[in-house]
């Protein structure tokens, strides 16, 4: 069946997003359980409220009659009138209280459906609810997280936090709940649910489970309009799952890009279905017998870039490190693919095996030993309390786990000792892989260290054209734009945006030359994963950069070849050596051929960002200026070494030429051009 196919290729490739109903939580309480149905919530609300006086007999009665209908508007209204009864609006604890002993309390006794839910989630797909219940939350061992937080809910999108997407609220948040027409309305209005939805839907093909009566609700029901008509021409689809008699029924309400997929004849035969969609290589969560347990070790690694090339080697490294129980700690500069190479060994097959719990935690954001501690937390779905590491250690002690640290050097660089001690109790009871910028390691732990270095030419290729497109591979300024990219993925990637559909790079080779450095950038430009002079100024801002290391970047950000050490020694005097372990430790500089250079992007930034001072300048200038002047001798007997000192030099003799000649007293200067011609 070609939509079975196309449904199945769309959870396999985690470009689909499930949108559970009523339905599934019915599946996992059982159908005695009345108020699981959102009709039944409502009565249980409406008798409630009778119970306490806040609704008159009448009004019951009216309301009780609009649930047996099948008019959308009674039943909302209805459902105000329970939201407005126990005083939803006014923040009544009457209405907490009946959520608490409603949906609160919902015990599983069948986790067929949760469990299956739980596999396609550890899989990597973005799980959505309507839901007030807990029901998959728990069962996946992570958060609900809220439309109304803007920051969760982008980050839960981006992969970047571990969650349930609940956009019709959740009970331990009541004002979030959307029960009546007045929260629905207030949804229609929401600039941000909306795109949020319209995201979703636009990203990734949406899979509604259990969502009967849920699709014709205000909300979800104008979002299917939306994606019928707005959508209409893309070449995703959307899927509804039903049961094999309901098929023609859900085809005769004309949707198009929206298509009915039958799960079998009954509802029973739900959980088998979704069992079927977990690809070949989902790790099993949690038994089908019984129900779930808090923490079925969930599987929070965001998922790995696209086109992840030239770093089998490092993930074969490190898999073994980790596996032979080694803790690993990735090295290298900003935007060579640290943060990838860790998704990358995440969603290793024999990691999966070894680690059932694999937990992501982003440190950018933090700037102590005891932040890292509460991230770390966090990140496994423990509740916020005192004493977030004894608690966080104990929670790893309790399954094999892979704590997974990216960005480490923002809390270690201000707080080394906290950070070590964080790492020290971890990793007792847990096997840590680390991205760190630059080539120094934390303390408290022994670390198996992969430095990653820049990409070789071949697979520079083949990541520029797996993004740009084939069409550029016979291009005859494909080598220059792929060299200015100096084998920095990061690089790569944005060059590659920005040539995406173009027929040949003339022009972009022309916003090279006038833009340099800001060229390689794609939206936001205070994002690092998307703005190369972000990722490098993180370094060029790093308490770790001494005076003597920014003092010598800003005369390397001018010089295409490097710097020899015995010319960084004139230059720099007593200080040079410590100036230059400064960057190296930072990866900001790298030693080649007892030269010290930039890579190529680096450079750039380099060169805009940190300008030298005068002295140095002048300095620098005078040391070009004369090997330039030893042109003359060339072509005599004693040239020999004149040559092969401006062979060395040439790109920095012409470099530091260029820059001179905006100066006023230039003479010299076009002098020296006219030897070195």
């Amino acid at each position: 069946m070609a939509l079975l196919d196309d449904l199945k290729k769309a959870i396999a490739d985690k470009r689909a997003i499930i949108v559970a109903g009523a339905g599934t939580t019915i599946a996992a309480v059982g159908p005695g359980v009345k108020h699981a149905s959102w009709t039944g919530l409502i009565e249980h609300g409406l008798r409630w409220a009778h119970g306490l006086g806040r609704i008159d007999p009448g009004t019951l009665d009216l309301d009780l009659a609009a649930l047996k209908l099948s008019n959308m508007r009674k039943l909302l209204s209805a459902a105000e009138t329970v939201a407005d009864g126990l005083g939803q609006k006014d923040g009544d604890g009457e209405f907490t209280i009946w959520l608490r002993e409603t949906v609160g309390t919902f015990k599983v006794s069948n986790a067929a459906v949760p469990t299956a839910l739980t596999r396609l989630h550890a899989h990597g797909i973005l799980l959505a609810t309507t839901n007030y219940d807990s029901v998959l939350s728990q069962a996946c061992g992570v958060p609900a997280t809220l439309p109304g937080d803007v920051a969760k809910a982008i980050r839960l999108f981006r992969g970047e936090d571990a969650g349930i997407l609940h956009l019709h609220g959740h009970w331990e948040a009541p004002a979030s709940i959307v029960l009546g027409s007045l929260k629905y309305g207030e949804i229609a209005q929401s600039p941000f649910q909306q795109f949020l939805q319209r995201m979703l839907s636009a990203d990734a093909s949406l899979v509604f489970v259990g969502c009967g009566g849920t699709v014709a609700d205000p909300n979800l029901g104008p979002l299917l309009s939306w994606i019928d008509t707005v959508l209409l021409g893309t070449e995703h689809r959307h899927y509804f799952l039903c049961r094999d008699s309901e098929v023609d029924a859900w085809r005769g309400k004309g949707w198009r890009r929206v298509q009915p997929v039958g799960f079998g004849p009954g509802h029973a035969d739900l959980a088998p279905f979704l069992e079927s969609l977990v690809p070949v290589d989902g790790a099993p969560v949690i038994s089908a017998g019984g129900p779930p347990s808090p923490r079925p070790s969930p599987n929070y690694v965001p998922r790995p870039p696209e086109h992840f090339v030239g770093r089998d080697a490092e993930v074969e490294k490190a898999v073994a490190a980790l596996l032979a129980g080694s803790h690993v700690a990735i090295q290298g500069p900003g935007g060579i693919g640290k943060t990838g190479l860790t998704q990358h060994v995440g969603h290793d097959h024999r990691i999966k095996a070894a680690f059932p719990r694999r937990v992501f935690v982003r440190l950018e954001a933090t700037g102590t030993g005891a932040d890292m501690a509460l991230k770390i937390a966090t990140a496994l779905g423990l509740e916020a309390g005192p004493h977030p590491l004894e608690r966080a250690v104990a929670d790893l002690g309790r399954q094999p786990t892979l704590l997974i640290l990216d960005n480490a050097e923002t809390p270690w660089t201000p707080d080394p000792h906290g950070v070590g001690q964080v790492l020290a109790e971890c990793g007792a009871v847990a096997r840590i892989l680390l991205s760190i910028r630059g080539r120094q390691c934390p303390q408290g732990l022994s670390w198996q260290r992969l430095e990653l270095d820049r990409l070789g030419e071949g697979d520079a290729r083949s990541l520029f054209l797996g993004l740009a497109g084939p069409q550029l591979a016979t291009d005859a300024l494909l080598p220059m734009v792929i060299g200015v990219a100096d084998g920095v993925p990061l690089a790569i990637r944005l060059l590659a945006a920005q040539a995406d559909g173009l027929t040949d790079l003339r022009d972009l080779w022309a916003r090279w030359l006038a833009e340099r450095a800001a060229l390689l950038r794609l939206g936001r430009a205070d994002n690092r994963e998307t703005d190369f002079t972000t990722s490098v100024s993180l370094s060029l801002e790093s308490p770790r950069l001494t005076p003597g290391g920014r003092r010598l970047l800003g005369l390397l950000g001018r010089l295409p070849d490097g710097l020899a050490r015995s010319l960084r020694d004139d230059l720099l005097g007593q200080n040079a050596a410590a100036a230059a372990t400064s960057l190296v430790q930072l990866a900001l500089a790298r030693e080649e051929k007892d030269r010290l250079r930039l890579l190529v992007p680096v450079r750039e930034v380099v060169r805009a960002r940190v300008t030298p001072a005068p002295a140095d300048a002048a300095a620098l200038h005078d040391a070009m200026i004369a090997l330039a002047e030893l042109g003359d001798q060339l072509g005599r007997e004693d040239g020999q070494d004149a040559a092969a000192r401006i062979t060395v030099e040439f790109q920095n003799i012409n470099s530091v030429l260029d820059m001179v000649l905006d100066d006023d007293g230039c003479q010299r200067s076009i002098d020296a051009i006219v030897s070195l011609a």
